[in-house]
């Protein structure tokens, strides 16, 4: 009977993917299953969390978000406002006249959602600024630089100012926080960067593996490959080691991922497409 030390380097020393997935389908046949979350976290250790990078830097992709679309709002705001340095309400309101779709990148920094904006304006409401803004208007100026009317102009740029210096919705709760409160934004507009995504969900997403195990096995043994991404992954034993399990070691990283190409079925799929 193997050791673990044996099997975890029987796996580590192999020259190609198929023969560390050939090893790998041998864990359960050498082990029993008290010794499997070992040795799929020393694998996960020393083969695939060097290979691991903070993905903390980026966003799914969505067709408003791309990044000329953003860029474009943020040039604009940039400049209206002096870098950010300039954030009085009066500025603001010009910036939205002049650049409505200004209007992007002052509620990402703010961290609120288009209906969210919307139902904040109700909060600064009054006689001199009377109008609510509707999400389709908050749309419009982001995605389609519709330019707003003055009174709309001043109830979003009021609506932006008190919610970064901390008097449009008040003191939170105990146990709460307002969303402004965080590390990009905790000193208010002098601080404000790009959001960063937490990759923390690294322990949900791999149990989703274990379903995809199952249906891979339901229609026929169809090889399951992962492609993983950001530091959430490198917590072995609860998240990249069973998901080396499910997918028999077929699990990449930006920093490899060419490397699938040599995995089956892909070899054999390479040039196989009909002229």
């Amino acid at each position: 009977m193997a050791t673990v030390e044996e099997t975890v380097n029987a796996i580590i020393s192999t020259g190609s993917w198929d023969e560390r997935v050939a090893q790998m389908r041998l864990v359960a046949q050498r082990h029993g299953t008290a010794e499997h979350t070992r040795i799929y976290a020393e694998v996960a250790n020393q083969v695939y969390v060097p290979h691991l990078a903070p993905d903390f830097a980026y966003v799914h992709s969505m067709d408003f978000y791309e990044l000329s679309t953003f860029q474009a709002s943020y040039r604009a705001t940039l400049e209206a406002t002096q870098g950010f340095t300039d954030m009085s309400q009066e500025t603001v309101t010009r910036a939205l006249l002049d650049q409505p779709r200004s209007l992007l990148t002052f509620r990402t920094v703010l961290g609120l959602l288009t209906k969210e904006l919307a139902s904040a304006t109700t909060l600064v409401s009054s006689s001199s600024s009377p109008r609510r803004v509707s999400p389709g208007v908050i749309e419009g100026m982001e995605r389609h630089g519709t330019r707003p009317s003055e009174d709309t102009a001043m109830t979003l740029a009021l609506t932006i100012v008190k919610a970064m210096d901390g008097t449009l919705f008040g003191d939170p709760p105990d146990g709460l926080r307002t969303k402004q409160d965080k590390f990009d934004t905790r000193d208010g507009w002098a601080t404000a960067a790009a959001l960063a995504r937490d990759g923390g969900t690294a322990r949900d997403k791999a149990h989703r593996f274990e379903r995809l195990r199952a249906e891979s096995v339901r229609l026929g043994g169809v090889p399951l490959l992962g492609v993983l991404a950001g530091l959430g992954w490198a917590r072995v034993n609860d998240t990249l080691g069973p998901v080396i399990r499910d997918t028999d070691g077929r699990v990449f990283t930006l920093s490899n991922l060419t490397q699938m190409l040599t995995v089956s079925p892909f070899p054999q799929l390479i040039g196989a497409a009909p002229a």
